[in-house]
């Protein structure tokens, strides 16, 4: 799954990486939650635009969000199958974050492409939300996690963004990217303080 990630790149950054246009909002940037607003590529009116969306479908009587589909059920499900058809996005992002239990504590782990500072997510999305795409995770993400984000090569940005493109040629590209080079490296806990600690500093 994907249940955080990191977006620090700067706006002129983002509009030079994916040629887009750029609405003068402000959006967050660093270590992105689920509910919060985030960045988005979006193909609107012939033109790739950044559009910031909140990360999460509601779900039905309920306060709870859904923040990830499978790829390989995403065609079968309701609340997601008119989006993949037409309502296609990506997110960028730097770096995504899965945690790993190690001696009893799960260990946050930053999880990056090797030699490629942004990478495109890829998503859908309803009205002004977002959901991220997974899929089952190969190399070295199988030590971390089952489940890895979509992520889609330079190649199919394009077409993932054009809600013309045919939907059986989607599912081609929804086979996977093949074998991608990821940076794994745990991330230091922050200490809690405790009282001792501050009457010794």
């Amino acid at each position: 799954m994907c249940g955080r990630f990191l977006l620090e790149s700067e706006v002129e950054d983002l509009v030079a990486r994916y040629n887009a246009e750029y609405p003068m909002e402000n959006f967050k940037s660093g270590e992105i939650f689920p509910s919060e607003s985030a960045i988005t590529v979006v193909k609107a009116d012939d033109k790739i635009k950044l559009m910031p969306m909140k990360w999460g479908f509601p779900m039905h009587k309920s306060k709870k969000l859904v923040i990830n589909a499978r790829i390989e059920t995403v065609e079968n499900k309701p609340m997601f199958k008119s989006s993949l058809q037409s309502r296609r996005c990506i997110i960028p992002a730097n770096a995504f974050f899965e945690w790993k239990a190690e001696n009893g504590k799960k260990i946050k782990h930053k999880i990056s492409k090797s030699r490629e500072n942004i990478f495109s997510m890829g998503a859908i999305y309803s009205d002004d939300a977002f959901v991220i795409l997974t899929i089952g995770a190969d190399g070295k993400m199988k030590s971390i996690h089952d489940r890895m984000p979509f992520i889609l090569s330079r190649e199919v940005e394009n077409l993932w963004l054009d809600p013309n493109t045919d939907l059986n040629f989607l599912k081609s590209i929804m086979s996977g990217p093949g074998f991608i080079d990821f940076d794994i490296n745990p991330v230091e806990p922050v200490k809690e303080y405790t009282l001792f600690d501050f009457l010794n500093q």
